[in-house]
């Protein structure tokens, strides 16, 4: 479990909902002030504090204090209104807008919690899938995706086993790319929710990883 101080509100941590940060494998500790933060990280140690920046606090002089007495590696992430306010030194390995770039920040999370991007890290990102199946096609969602497969909700069902046609759609170039192969592997029961929607596990077929990589990164940065 890769550990991560996060000094944000709670409305603050949902602009990360689809973030490289909402992995299983990541454990968000949630801390409002900055001032707590940086006690929790020398209580606790972790490879990385993501922080909303507040005008009030001389957060830059604080990471370069930070910097002279942390006791181990860290990397700082600094979102906020101000950028010019900070400089990429000493921990601070990032600096973006409240509107920040995902790619951007899933490469910078990966890169500080040692997390590879290259073997089917899952991101928790929504796309409209077209699934065609014998005759007919259906519109389902991705749960989370990655380049050798995705979890898709679906109002229609998927039978176990069958190789289907998907287009994206929706996202920007989408339209321009042809149609590829998967196969459904199951449905996830474990996820159901009373409703009419079932989940669905799904692997590509015939699409080597760095191609489904960059075909990825173009749709789900435009998305």
């Amino acid at each position: 479990m890769h550990r991560v101080i996060l000094t944000a509100t709670a409305e603050q941590k949902e602009t990360l909902a689809e973030t490289m940060l909402s992995r299983d494998d990541v454990e968000i500790v949630r801390i409002d002030r900055i001032g707590q933060s940086i006690h929790e990280l020398f209580i606790r140690p972790c490879p990385l504090w993501v922080a909303f920046d507040d005008p009030e606090v001389a957060l830059p002089a604080l990471c370069d204090e930070l910097y002279k007495q942390y006791p181990s590696n860290l990397a700082i992430f600094i979102l906020t209104s101000d950028p010019p306010r900070f400089a990429k030194t000493g921990y601070i390995k990032l600096v973006a807008p409240l509107q920040f770039d995902v790619r951007a920040m899933n490469e910078a999370v990966a890169l500080a919690l040692n997390l590879p991007l290259r073997k089917g890290v899952r991101l928790p990102v929504r796309l409209s899938v077209h699934i065609g199946q014998e005759q007919s096609t259906s519109l389902v969602t991705t749960v989370t995706i990655s380049s050798v497969g995705m979890l898709v909700e679906s109002l229609t069902p998927l039978r176990e086993g069958a190789t289907c046609e998907f287009r994206f759609a929706g996202a920007k170039g989408a339209a321009e790319l042809p149609a590829m192969s998967a196969r459904v592997i199951r449905e996830e029961r474990s996820l159901e929710s009373g409703a009419r929607v079932k989940f669905y596990s799904m692997e590509f077929l015939g699409v080597p990883k760095e191609k489904m990589e960059e075909i990825l990164k173009r749709i789900v940065h435009d998305s």
